[in-house]
Parts: C-alpha cells; sequence; structure tokens
C-alpha cells in the first residue's frame, strides 16, 4: 500500500485460478501525541479472465487417444466419450466440442455437450480398418481459447467361429473419491452363449485397458473400482 495515497500496489501478478479472494488488514496511524489509529479489513475479489485452454486430461501432451470398435455395429453406436476441463469460470470454461478433421466426418459424429462419439455409417474392416481423427474443445470466452485432441479409432473384424459378446457399450459416470470395490456395473453374457458354453464364461479386462484402476470378477462379470 502507497503510504501516502492509500493506494493498494500489487507487487506480484493475480491469479484468479490460484486465489479468487484475498483479505487485507489496514491500519491508519495520525502524527497526533499520543498517536491515534484505526484498522480496517479490505476485502479483494480477483475476476476471472480467459487465460487457460481447454484440455483433454485422457490425452497427454503428444499422445494419441486409442479406440476400438467391432465391426457391423448399428448406426449411432456409442464409441466413446471425451471430457475436456478448463480451469477458468463461467463462460470462459464452458466448452463445447467439435470434429475438426473432414476425413472422419461423415462416419463419427460428436455431441456438441456430451462428448459422445458415435457413428454416422456402419464400419466394415474390409472398407476401412482404421480412422484418425481430431477434437476440438473450445470455450466461450472472449476470445474463445481451444484445445485438441487426436483419436485413433481401430475397427476390430469379426471373427468367424469366434464367440461374441455384444457390443452394448455402456457410459458410466462416476463420482471422485468413489471407494474402492464399489461395484459399479454388471456385464451379461448374451443366452446362447451361456448356453454353448455348459453357462461357463469368463470375464476379463483387455490387456490393452488395464490400468489399475479396475478389476472385474471373472465368474460374475462384476465390475468394481480397486
Amino acid at each position: 500500500m502507497n503510504p501516502k495515497t492509500g493506494e493498494f500496489i500489487s507487487w506480484v501478478a493475480l491469479d484468479h485460478e490460484l486465489q479468487v479472494h484475498h483479505q487485507v488488514t489496514v491500519l491508519v496511524t495520525d502524527h497526533g501525541s499520543p498517536p491515534r489509529n484505526a484498522t480496517m479489513v479490505v476485502y479483494v475479489s480477483v475476476t476471472d479472465i480467459n487465460d487457460n485452454r481447454p484440455y483433454f486430461p485422457q490425452c497427454l501432451p503428444g499422445e494419441e487417444l486409442h479406440v476400438k470398435v467391432l465391426e457391423g455395429q448399428p448406426v449411432n453406436m456409442l464409441v466413446t466419450t471425451v471430457f475436456a476441463k478448463d480451469f477458468d469460470e463461467g463462460n470462459n470454461a464452458e466448452v463445447v466440442y467439435s470434429v475438426s478433421s473432414e476425413d472422419s466426418s461423415d462416419h463419427f459424429k460428436i455431441d456438441a455437450n456430451s462428448g459422445e462419439i458415435r457413428t454416422t455409417t456402419i464400419l466394415s474392416y474390409t472398407y476401412r480398418p482404421s480412422y484418425r481423427m481430431t477434437i476440438t474443445a473450445s470455450d466461450q470466452g472472449q476470445p474463445p481459447l481451444q484445445g485438441q485432441a487426436v483419436i485413433n479409432i481401430q475397427v476390430i473384424p469379426l471373427s468367424q467361429g469366434r464367440a461374441l459378446i455384444s457390443q452394448n457399450i455402456r457410459h458410466l459416470v462416476l463420482p471422485e473419491n468413489l471407494k474402492p470395490a464399489k461395484i459399479m456395473s454388471l456385464f451379461k453374457s448374451p443366452d446362447h452363449l451361456q448356453q454353448h458354453h455348459n453357462g461357463k464364461i469368463h470375464f476379463s479386462i483387455a490387456e490393452d485397458d488395464k490400468d489399475g484402476h479396475f478389476e472385474i470378477d471373472s465368474s460374475t462379470g462384476d465390475l468394481f473400482l480397486s
């Protein structure tokens, strides 16, 4: 604080994302004899500016997100859901999604609000075994800032003579700090597979998808947090 003018002087840049509110106690002293003083508390609120770009937590910088999709599935099948975070506030943190790659725009669509990516046509491994698309997340600040993620979609061919569990994709929304061992979902195999294998079906998580956070009961299909 300038002792002559009473103006506050900030010696460091204020950052809304680091600290929104500041509290300062001001002491005023006169030059009388004896000196008298008074105090007051000043509250400072730091307003937000759009200085943070949206980013995708599931994609580290320079890396790509890999997704596998079974061929022959019906149109509008959920492929995956992307999520972008923005450390700003209000409109500066409100994110909308779009597909910016023309190469895949005829085969996939994205919900601008939820980030759900779905098919717009039936995929065929023979026609095309893989797709590469760029997802753009734009905030609603002025001017808007953007973040991008690259997704590689691998089409898995149907193998003759191999029992396949229906590609019934489930989108689970979990709150943070969920306690371990909390059952999140139950995957049931079709009746014809139960009959074909005398009811003995083994469930497991694909090796490429194991990250230490989830486990599955091999006999019941219960998926839980580890």
